[in-house]
């Protein structure tokens, strides 16, 4: 609360409005210093801040424009003087020094300084702003080109692109479970490449594979992984326990006997020893009694036709020498052999005929010259 004013106080109010001066104007205020006062203090600061430049070591003098946009200021690591650079990225311009002397300058002041011939290399070229790009690897470009499975050997031919450095792996799978696997690595010469594989045992029944070619990549090529679909043949190879004589013209004509002629009975000039499935074959084995060479054809049919629904299973040529005795692999068809397939597992009867008629049948002999035997097999080897 402000004290009461005086009458005289009243007065001198009146006599300043009077004259145009504020009124707020009358109030008294602190002293304040005076203009001597004024420059000895300027004088004082001025000769500190003199003193403090005079300690420090020549700084150095940035000159860059504070009205640029668009250009970038660095200072180089390995830079033991601390100057700072400006870069224009929008040109090819050199790259121009911004300050001047020996000591770093946190901030740069304005100047029209440029220096055309200077760069961070001190050779004075165009710096570029490149970055750290990585080159963009090349594909091997892998391709399966073939690929065959046969019984247990599996075959795989492909392609690729030139000057692989690695190696190519090429592997076979025929299901899920380790057993079912198997793998080659292989180089690729010339931009191709070729392996050829044995199949594991778990896979003799299965109908379907998978062949794959894969690679890891290098320097200059990326990784890729390629696979295609192979079907297991259906006409197996033939064991090396039977001969393989193939169904020429006399066993593709051979069957539909009928009535004939009696005499000797064929068991007086061939014996048909044993018959057995192996290898998705039938091996037979005949004895010929003969002092000449038994020939004729080999036909195998299921004992009841309504068991299985094909009247054939498979058919050979037979040739055994006089009083010889020889096993020849009969290939079943690949219908018979489907036929079997769905007896896995089971004894079946089949028929096995022995036409020794070829090119005629022994004198003496009964007619037709046909050996007729049933035999039981076991449909697990059917493969």
């Amino acid at each position: 609360m402000r004290p009461p004013r005086s009458i005289g106080d009243e007065t001198a109010l009146e006599a300043r409005c009077a004259h145009g001066v504020p009124a707020e104007a009358s109030r008294p205020t602190r002293p304040g210093p005076t203009g001597g006062a004024r420059v000895v203090l300027v004088l004082a600061v001025f000769g500190s801040m003199l003193a403090l430049t005079a300690m420090r070591a020549p700084s150095a003098v940035a000159n860059l424009a504070s009205n640029r946009d668009g250009v970038a200021a660095f200072q180089r690591s390995d830079d033991a003087r601390g100057q700072i650079w400006l870069l224009d990225p929008t040109t090819n311009a050199p790259v121009v020094n911004l300050t001047s002397g020996t000591a770093p300058e946190a901030r740069p002041a304005q100047g029209p300084l440029y220096q055309p011939n200077s760069s961070p290399t001190g050779s004075g070229g165009v710096v570029r702003r490149t970055g750290t790009t990585r080159r963009r690897k090349a594909s091997p470009r892998l391709s399966i080109r073939g690929a065959r499975w046969d019984a247990s050997r599996v075959t795989v031919v492909g392609e690729s692109a030139r000057g692989l450095g690695g190696r190519v792996r090429v592997a076979f799978s025929c299901g899920h479970r380790r057993g079912q696997h198997t793998q080659r690595k292989v180089r690729a010469r010339s931009g191709r490449f070729g392996a050829t594989m044995r199949a594991t045992r778990a896979c003799r029944r299965a109908r379907l594979g998978v062949v794959v070619a894969a690679y890891g990549g290098d320097r200059r090529y990326r990784g890729q992984r390629v696979s295609r679909r192979v079907r297991h043949r259906s006409s197996p190879p033939v064991l090396s326990a039977g001969a393989n004589l193939g169904c020429h013209q006399y066993c593709s004509i051979a069957g539909g006997y009928g009535g004939g002629e009696s005499g000797r009975p064929a068991t007086d000039f061939v014996r048909i020893r044993s018959a057995r499935l192996g290898g998705g074959a039938l091996l037979v084995t005949v004895a010929c009694l003969e002092r000449t060479a038994c020939r004729g054809a080999i036909l195998v049919s299921p004992a009841y036709q309504s068991d299985l629904d094909v009247m054939e299973l498979g058919r050979s040529d037979l040739v055994v020498g006089g009083q010889r005795t020889r096993t020849i692999a009969v290939p079943l068809s690949p219908r018979g052999l489907r036929a079997l397939r769905t007896r896995h597992g089971q004894r079946f009867p089949i028929d096995v005929l022995v036409d020794f008629g070829d090119p005629s049948c022994p004198p003496a002999s009964e007619r037709p010259c046909v050996l007729d035997r049933r035999v039981i097999i076991d449909t697990g080897a059917a493969g």
